[in-house]
C-alpha cells in the first residue's frame, strides 16, 4: 500500500468533493449528488450524515495538522467541520428534548422528528471528534449532554440492550431507523450497539471519566455474550437476544473486529473474550466471506451466488484486515488489506474529475450508474476513516 498515494487522494481528491457539498445558502451539505454528478438542491438532508460530516472533516483536520498540508486546506477543513457543528445544533438539534432530529427538509426545516440511537451515537462522535480538533467547550458541553440522555433513555436495563428508536420526547417507538421492517419481534441490531461503542471510545477520549469506561465495559460484553457467535454476529434480535436471521454480515464483522481493538486500545481495558473475539471475526471473515477473487462479500444469505461489492465493505476490509495483521503479524492479513485496497484503486475511485468513489460495482466489475455518488447514506465516513487509519497505521 502506497502512502504517499493515500495522502494525494484524501487532500487533493477525496475532502475537495465532501468539501463541494457545502450547502452555503440553507446550511448543512446537499442531501443527494446522483451518479452523473448532478446535485439535487431540494433533496431532504439526514441528521446521521450530517454528524457524519462533522466527524470527518474534524478528525481530518486533526490528523492532517502534523503533515506537509498547507495551512489553508487546514483552514478550510476547520470551515467545513464548523459550517457542520452550526446546521447540528442549529438545524438537527432538538431544543426542548436534547439529541437529535432524523432528518430535516433542504432548507433546514423540520420533517422527520424521531430519535434513533445509531443517529445519535454519530453525534456524539461528532461532537467529540470536534472538540478533540479545536477544543471548543460548547462541543463539549452538547456532547456530555448527548452521553448521560444515550444512557439514560436508550439503555434498557432489564433487556441488557440499547433501543433503537423514540419518539421527539424519547418515549420509545417501534424500531424503523435501520433494520427490516418485516421483523415484528425486532428490539436490537448489531449495527446500533456498534456504533454505539465507537461513539463512546472517541467520547472517552474527552471524558475518561469511570462512567464512561463502565458503558463502554458493558457495550463490550453485550458483544461477546449476547451477539457473537463462533461463526460471527447476528445482525438483529429479540429482546430476550434470540437472533431473528441467521444471516451473517462479513462486512460489519471486519469492521466490528477493529473498532473493539480501538476500544480496548483507548480505554486499556484488558478483556481476553474480547481479544479472542476480534481474532476470530477475522478468521471467520478470511475463511467464510471471501470470493473467490479474495474480495469481502456483503452477507451470508447465499455463498455461491455472486455479489455485488459496497464501497463501505472494501474501505472498512483494509482497515480490519491490516489491523489483524498488526496484532498477530500473520502476513496473510497484510495480503487481504494489499488485495482490497488494490481493487479499490482500480475499480472503486471515480476518475472523473470532482468525484469520489463509486458506491457499488456491479457483478462484473463495473459501476453501478443507478446509484448516487453521496446520498443519506454515502459520505464521508467510510472512506475518509479508512485513508487516515492507514495513514497513522502504515509505516
Amino acid at each position: 500500500m502506497d502512502k504517499k498515494k493515500l495522502y494525494t487522494q484524501l487532500t487533493q481528491q477525496i475532502l475537495p468533493f465532501w468539501q463541494g457539498e457545502m450547502d452555503l445558502i440553507h446550511g448543512g451539505f446537499y442531501g443527494r449528488r446522483d451518479f452523473n454528478l448532478q446535485t439535487d438542491a431540494t433533496a431532504n438532508k439526514s441528521c446521521l450524515m450530517n454528524a457524519r460530516y462533522l466527524w470527518s472533516f474534524s478528525h481530518c483536520y486533526r490528523i492532517l495538522q502534523d503533515t506537509p498540508v498547507k495551512k489553508s486546506f487546514l483552514t478550510s477543513l476547520k470551515a467545513a467541520a464548523t459550517h457542520a457543528y452550526e446546521f447540528l445544533r442549529q438545524a438537527c438539534w432538538d431544543q426542548e428534548n436534547q439529541g437529535i432530529f432524523w432528518e430535516v427538509t433542504a432548507t433546514g426545516a423540520l420533517f422527520a422528528s424521531h430519535k434513533s440511537t445509531y443517529a445519535n451515537s454519530f453525534a456524539l462522535y461528532g461532537l467529540s471528534e470536534f472538540y478533540l480538533a479545536f477544543q471548543d467547550p460548547s462541543a463539549l458541553a452538547m456532547a456530555t449532554t448527548l452521553f448521560d440522555l444515550l444512557e439514560k433513555k436508550t439503555y434498557n436495563p432489564v433487556t441488557n440492550g440499547y433501543q433503537e428508536d423514540f419518539s421527539r420526547d424519547w418515549s420509545p417507538i417501534f424500531p424503523q431507523s435501520i433494520g427490516p421492517s418485516n421483523l415484528p419481534e425486532l428490539a436490537f441490531t448489531t449495527n446500533t450497539h456498534l456504533h454505539l461503542l465507537e461513539a463512546y471510545t472517541n467520547f472517552y477520549l474527552t471524558m475518561p471519566t469511570a462512567p464512561v469506561k463502565a458503558a463502554l465495559q458493558r457495550l463490550l460484553t453485550i458483544f461477546t455474550d449476547n451477539i457473537a457467535t463462533p461463526t460471527g454476529c447476528f445482525q438483529f434480535f429479540n429482546t430476550s437476544w434470540q437472533p431473528l436471521t441467521q444471516e451473517i454480515s462479513f462486512s460489519h464483522d471486519i469492521e466490528t473486529s477493529w473498532l473493539l481493538q480501538r476500544t480496548l486500545t483507548v480505554t486499556g481495558i484488558t478483556d481476553m473474550q474480547v481479544r479472542a473475539l476480534i481474532e476470530n471475526l477475522g478468521k471467520q471473515v478470511a475463511a467464510n466471506g471471501l470470493d473467490d477473487n479474495g474480495i469481502i462479500r456483503d452477507h451470508s444469505n447465499d455463498l455461491k451466488a455472486p455479489t455485488r461489492k459496497t464501497w463501505w465493505a472494501l474501505a472498512e476490509a483494509i482497515i480490519g484486515f491490516y489491523n489483524l495483521y498488526q496484532l498477530t503479524g500473520d502476513e496473510a492479513y497484510h495480503e487481504l488489506a494489499t488485495c482490497h485496497f488494490n481493487m479499490v484503486q482500480r475499480n472503486f475511485i471515480d476518475p472523473r474529475p470532482n468525484s469520489e468513489w463509486y458506491a457499488y460495482l456491479n457483478n462484473d466489475g463495473r459501476p453501478d450508474f443507478t446509484e448516487d455518488i453521496a446520498n443519506a447514506w454515502k459520505g464521508p465516513y467510510h472512506t475518509c476513516r479508512m485513508y487516515t487509519e492507514m495513514l497513522t497505521r502504515l509505516p
